[in-house]
């Protein structure tokens, strides 16, 4: 008599990794850097207001490199045209603030 569970026992989990190119790991890299000096820079902003606009380029740099992280690694097109016009925006703001 056959077992219904024989099928289940040669059935291994496939541990495959995610193969990265080298300028992927970098951007991942470069993203958590960004991430760590997004916040040291609020920090620092709440002291000293000028480096507000660090800050806003600091989240211009982080949407532009998530966008290209989420083009090529995790393959969601939509949300990175959202990622490249949120860092315009951002990118708009400053231009203005500067100008102000």
């Amino acid at each position: 008599m056959k077992n219904n569970l024989e099928p289940l026992k040669n059935n291994k989990k496939n541990n495959s990794k995610i193969e990265l190119k080298k300028v992927q790991e970098i951007a991942l890299l470069g993203q958590a850097m960004i991430i760590c000096a997004i916040i040291i820079s609020f920090i620092i902003s709440r002291f000293i207001p000028e480096l507000k606009i660090l800050m806003n380029i600091y989240l211009v740099m982080l949407s532009l490199i998530m966008a290209y992280t989420s083009y090529s690694i995790y393959k969601r097109k939509s949300i990175s045209i959202l990622y490249i016009i949120f860092g315009f925006i951002i990118l708009l703001s400053v231009i203005i603030e500067w100008f102000n």
